[in-house]
């Protein structure tokens, strides 16, 4: 793969999606973007120590604002309906990971990559699991809203293991291991800024988010990108944020960005989905960076069905009641 999508410093993108098993692959001839010769020797060369998640982190630095670069340089040309007409899909979105799980695959062969294009392996305990949404906000990006990030995260021993994440159109990336710690300040705002993201035909959400505003006294925040509204949290423009039904990979990268910078001031929680529940609080309740193998289990259960693993929610610690009356609600 490498020879038929890299050429003359530039990087093309894969026109086959998760594609391992031949060097030579279609790919576009106009969706590239200049590499350097940093790059080329970190995509191209294996490292010195595999399980180095310093040595790791040093490479997805170079790697990440690359793929990163394909959605601030290119517009979509390409764009596929998933399960409804506003849930879509664009050839950027595929090359991304396709691009990332290859490299992944070829230098570091016993992690597990889960994405929203591509496979969704099983999962242990011990493994280093990857999840990647390559454009988060994918109809913000065909609109041209700047509410656009990218996702690739890994988890590993019940922590966050080494993450990217970038929001392209602002000019922001943060890329770091699980030690890296460097508390950044925050203020939460005075009036209280709750956050969702709901597809605009779930009617049912809406009605519940609007119901929270409500009885909350507080203010909305929606930006149509779910790793868009986290980062809000870490740059204190919002004071909690819930998810319904999340899938992992939209979730696990920002989250990380709060729980290594900013671990004191959130309560992170997964409430795993329970259909003979009424409450989501009365379900399974995990970290959603656990290795646990009851959250393993559910894990892989839900890869083999719809990857719906429950309700994200993210409170501030000093204020526990938003926590307990979010619950009450939603």
């Amino acid at each position: 793969m490498t020879q038929s999508i890299l050429i003359n410093n530039q990087l093309f993108l894969p026109k086959l999606q998760s594609t391992f098993q031949s060097e030579m692959i279609p790919f576009s001839e106009t969706l590239s973007v200049p590499v350097s010769p940093e790059f080329i020797h970190h995509w191209t060369t294996s490292p010195k120590n595999s399980h180095s998640k310093e040595e790791l982190q040093e490479r997805l630095s170079i790697i990440g604002p690359v793929l990163m670069s394909f959605i601030k340089m290119h517009r979509p040309q390409s764009i596929s309906e998933k399960s409804s007409p506003i849930d879509l899909v664009t050839e950027i979105d595929q090359g991304i990971e396709t691009l990332f799980r290859w490299w992944i695959h070829t230098h570091y062969p016993y992690h597990k990559g889960i994405g929203e294009e591509g496979d969704k392996p099983s999962v242990e305990t011990d493994d280093v699991i990857w999840f990647v949404d390559p454009v988060d906000g994918t109809q913000n990006f065909i609109n041209g809203s700047d509410n656009v990030a990218i996702h690739i995260g890994s988890i590993h021993g019940g922590t966050p293991y080494v993450t990217y994440f970038g929001l392209p159109f602002l000019n922001q990336s943060f890329c770091f291991h699980n030690d890296m710690i460097d508390q950044y300040p925050l203020q939460l705002p005075k009036t209280p800024i709750i956050g969702t993201e709901y597809l605009p035909n779930k009617q049912d959400q809406h009605d519940t988010y609007h119901y929270v505003l409500d009885v909350m006294n507080s203010q909305a925040s929606q930006s149509y990108a779910i790793g868009s509204s986290i980062y809000k949290l870490f740059d204190g423009k919002m004071t909690a944020f819930y998810k319904p039904f999340t899938k992992l990979w939209d979730v696990i990268a920002p989250l990380s960005l709060l729980h290594v910078h900013q671990s004191s001031l959130w309560n992170i929680e997964l409430f795993c989905t329970d259909k003979t529940n009424e409450k989501w609080s009365t379900g399974p309740q995990f970290s959603p960076f656990s290795n646990s193998k009851d959250y393993i289990n559910i894990l892989n259960s839900i890869h083999r069905t719809d990857c719906r693993a429950g309700l994200v929610l993210v409170t501030p610690t000093q204020r526990p009641y938003i926590r307990d009356a979010l619950l009450r609600m939603i």
